[in-house]
């Protein structure tokens, strides 16, 4: 994990500190992950956008699928994967195709694994 250290200036509690520390270097290690992905189909991206929600916000509901416990429209994925709406709704159906994710209207299921892989082949190619 990245180590971001704030400046000194002001009076932040060491606590305080230290999780807006965790925090940024988190964020910085997310931003860094979505630049590595640039370049790749949407589709692609879409998928590894889907795989870091699963990771922070998901549930493990079975065999490897996760419930994602936040609404996402077409619209905020698109904003996700820098990529037109209607780009990403050709994406999201072309994943639900694929068996790769469930659910609409803003509340999907995924298979954080097989997507995953998803996304590496379809950027490889």
């Amino acid at each position: 994990m990245l180590r971001i250290a704030l400046p000194n200036k002001g009076r932040l509690a060491e606590g305080t500190r230290e999780l807006l520390e965790r925090a940024a270097a988190r964020r910085l290690e997310r931003l860094t992950r979505r630049l590595g992905w640039e370049g790749a189909p949407v589709a692609a991206r879409l998928a590894a956008v889907f795989v870091d929600l699963a990771e922070r916000f998901g549930q493990e509901v079975a065999d490897g699928m996760v419930r994602l416990t936040l609404p996402l429209t077409h619209d905020t994925l698109a904003g996700l994967v820098g990529a037109a709406r209607e780009t990403t709704s050709v994406a999201v159906q072309e994943l639900r195709r694929r068996g790769l994710i469930a659910g609409t209207r803003g509340r999907y299921l995924v298979l954080p694994r097989a997507l995953r892989d998803f996304a590496l082949e379809a950027a490889a190619n």
